[in-house]
């Protein structure tokens, strides 16, 4: 999304808006504006045009880093936490890469759209403009990254929490970092971190949730979105909701109880009892998910043994 698209959408939010009065306010000709909708419209924005003007959908909002840290402000207990949203970037990650790590720990840096945006094993994110959560979350940790082992589930739970919380749906989580609804993807997490033996240890947590991905958009996997499974949805209230979210379960870590998240993750479980099928580097392995570790490792029944498997090795799949 350009600069000027994104503007032409900041003005249409207030109101319907006639094009030679978008013209004026933007310094271009009707001509341009009418190109700057074709291309909007193109990229999924139903953008309405009758005798009041143009106009936005009913029920479209773009993302608002002021509203998003007011909400954060008057949540109990308060985080301290800086908010920044993008019209557009490569990747929210590596946007928050780019920054100073004094500047990048309480990072919350969104965007209307990314032309990079990545999942797990370099996978492509699809991100079309305005109609998803392409979120990022700096934080720097004290300690050495082999107390990290459980920072995945955390986040994962954390997740699941804010969605239920802000959606008032329930997802489900398959191991290491995917939400999911009806049995259909909705989000997915992906963790980088710089991290040393003996700490600190920065990370940036990418989120990426289908808020109202378009039915077509192309996904080589069943997909679905919030907005198919809740009227209460907000990308600047569960923008908010997950940030609190994390930060809370950041602070302090390690977490004190591991039993206690374990006994969350469980809740959310989607491969509770299930047959799996463990896709290694040699192959597919058939066996019964056996639940995860206070390392955030997978344990499954292979053959009468129980094995470990860890989130860098593997994908899982249900039989």
């Amino acid at each position: 999304m350009t600069p000027a698209q994104y503007q032409l959408l900041a003005i249409l939010q207030s109101g319907p808006c006639s094009g030679p009065s978008l013209g004026q306010q933007l310094q271009v000709s009707r001509a341009a504006i009418w190109k700057l909708m074709d291309q909007l419209r193109q990229q999924g924005i139903a953008i309405v045009s009758d005798q009041q003007g143009y106009r936005l959908p009913s029920g479209f909002h773009l993302l608002d880093a002021t509203k998003i840290q007011q909400q954060l402000n008057n949540t109990e207990p308060s985080a301290e936490l800086s908010v920044a949203v993008l019209p557009h970037t490569d990747s929210t990650n590596s946007e928050l890469w780019k920054q100073a790590e004094s500047q990048r720990h309480g990072s919350v840096l969104l965007a209307e759209s990314q032309s990079a945006g990545r999942g797990r094993r370099g996978r492509q994110w699809h991100s079309p403009p305005c109609s998803n959560l392409y979120f990022s979350f700096g934080w720097t940790f004290d300690c050495g990254v082999g107390a990290l082992g459980l920072l995945s589930t955390q986040v994962a739970v954390a997740c699941a929490q804010a969605v239920e919380q802000a959606c008032q749906i329930t997802p489900q989580l398959k191991w290491p970092n995917d939400l999911y609804l009806a049995g259909k993807k909705v989000g997915g997490i992906l963790i980088e971190l710089q991290a040393t033996p003996d700490g600190p240890s920065s990370a940036v947590i990418g989120i990426g949730l289908n808020v109202a991905m378009p039915a077509d958009a192309p996904i080589d996997q069943a997909f679905t979105s919030l907005d198919q499974h809740s009227q209460q949805v907000d990308r600047n209230i569960i923008a908010a909701t997950l940030a609190q979210q994390l930060a809370q379960s950041f602070s302090p870590w390690p977490p004190k109880d591991p039993q206690t998240l374990l006994e969350h993750w469980q809740r959310y479980d989607m491969l509770r009892e299930q047959a799996i099928e463990i896709h290694t580097g040699s192959g597919i392995e058939h066996a019964q998910y056996a639940g995860i570790d206070t390392n955030g490792g997978l344990h499954a029944h292979i053959n009468g043994q129980e094995r470990v498997f860890h989130s860098g090795e593997v994908s899982i799949r249900r039989a």
